[in-house]
């Protein structure tokens, strides 16, 4: 991909145009960190470059922003500009096409601000970028405010980019943000649930947790997260804290999980404020995974999740003390719930959960030996009887197939029915009946 970029940057210089990589690509370079998409900028106009390459996309010509493809690999290359007025709080109404140097000053944060010159194997650094990158800072660049004018959505950026890099916010850039936090009220909840999966997908909850409270921007993205600060649990089962910390330390083990399994991590007790009560001087919190699997769809709509990604990590928060009661559960309940397509994304979150809290194992000891001894039959064997057996012997259609072969399956399972005709043998007698 590297290829193909310095490609349209030798292009560009040999028809006499200016070109450089720009913004992420090479701050991450300067970090070397894994890095993206590759963003070219150059004093080329619009129409310009499209004359100097076979296959282009003017996907933002108005600003200046044409795609080019080289061997299927998309780059955008942008002509330096100045941004006009953000009347929407996300994109400039207009530009104007100007120099390098006043394209850098446009940017949000000095460490997106750099340049690099692959060709001569040179930095272009307007904004002093570099030195914030070695110094560990995010900082707008010029006006802090004004940036957060521009685009509320760099609130959140600015932290996500902190997050990231395990950098410090810059103390007037700080300021700033936690002054402006609830301006990010007025972005759309898409733009603000895609920063909180970025911000996820680096799992570092405590830091991200400490960065989003310590902003006040937790109050307005995530106020039911806020809520479980100062909410007691029992201490013979949570050591640990309230359930805000629990939930950290939880969200903590749950590194490499998917995305959907962490963000059950970060909602599994969600209901805890609300459903705590105090029985015989215990702290108990009865139904809270049905309630706080409520919640968390309510929560994930709002933001605007997919429907099936609210439904999945909804079923997640729903399910998450289930893996407790396995002991209590017929050979039936246990193996259709062994056989369960989520079930191995419940262990985990039941192990996070433990490990989170008082850390007893001995549970997922019980279910994982439960669990292989089951295995050396068959966890869902194939059912003895189907419905057209049971028409056979006179069942007419209708709800009462679909209970009796439950029945029958669940008599398998257990160990009961071990043959075919033991299973017609039942029905016969349940069709008398």
């Amino acid at each position: 991909m590297e290829k193909q970029a310095i490609q349209i940057i030798e292009t560009l210089k040999s028809n006499g145009f200016q070109a450089v990589f720009a913004g992420g690509y090479v701050r991450d370079m300067l970090l070397v960190a894994k890095s993206g998409d590759i963003d070219i900028a150059t004093n080329a106009l619009p129409e310009q470059v499209e004359s100097l390459f076979e296959k282009t996309v003017p996907v933002g010509k108005a600003f200046g922003v044409i795609v080019v493809v080289i061997d299927n690999f998309e780059f955008e290359v942008a002509t330096f500009r100045n941004d006009g007025q953000y009347s929407d709080g996300r994109r400039p109404d207009s530009v104007e096409f100007s120099s390098i140097e006043e394209d850098a000053k446009r940017r949000d944060f000095t460490i997106n601000g750099l340049f690099y010159d692959p060709v001569d194997a040179k930095v272009l650094d307007f904004v002093n970028g570099e030195s914030d990158i070695k110094a560990g800072i995010v900082r707008f660049i010029g006006d802090a405010e004004a940036r957060i004018a521009e685009d509320k959505l760099r609130l959140l950026r600015g932290v996500r980019f902190a997050l990231r890099f395990d950098f410090d916010l810059e103390q007037a850039s700080y300021e700033a943000i936690k002054k402006n936090a609830e301006q990010v009220s007025l972005v759309s909840k898409e733009r603000i649930m895609a920063e909180l999966v970025k911000m996820m997908k680096l799992e570092k909850p405590r830091r991200m947790f400490e960065l989003l409270f310590d902003t006040g921007l937790i109050h307005y993205v995530l106020p039911d997260i806020e809520a479980l600060q100062g909410v007691e649990q029992d201490p013979n089962w949570h050591p640990e804290g309230d359930v805000l910390e629990h939930t950290i330390r939880v969200m903590g083990h749950l590194k490499g999980e998917s995305l959907e399994v962490q963000f059950a991590g970060m909602f599994h007790d969600v209901s805890k404020p609300e459903t705590a009560e105090k029985i015989d001087g215990r702290i108990t919190n009865r139904e809270h995974a049905r309630i706080g699997a409520k919640k968390t769809r309510e929560i994930l709509e709002a933001l605007k999740f997919p429907k099936k990604f609210i439904e999945y990590v909804g079923e997640l928060v729903y399910d998450h003390m289930k893996m407790l009661h396995v002991q209590g559960m017929r050979k039936a309940k246990q193996k259709r719930f062994f056989a369960q397509d989520n079930f191995s994304d419940l262990r985990a979150l039941h192990i996070a959960d433990e490990k989170g809290g008082f850390n007893d194992l001995s549970i997922i000891e019980y279910v994982d030996a439960l669990k292989v001894e089951y295995e050396k039959v068959s966890l869902q064997p194939i059912p003895f009887i189907d419905g057209r057996d049971l028409i056979a012997i006179g069942f007419v259609q209708g709800k009462l197939i679909g209970a009796v072969k439950k029945e029958i399956y669940d008599l398998q399972l257990e160990g009961t029915i071990t043959t075919k005709e033991d299973a017609l043998e039942f029905a016969k007698n349940r069709l008398s009946e």
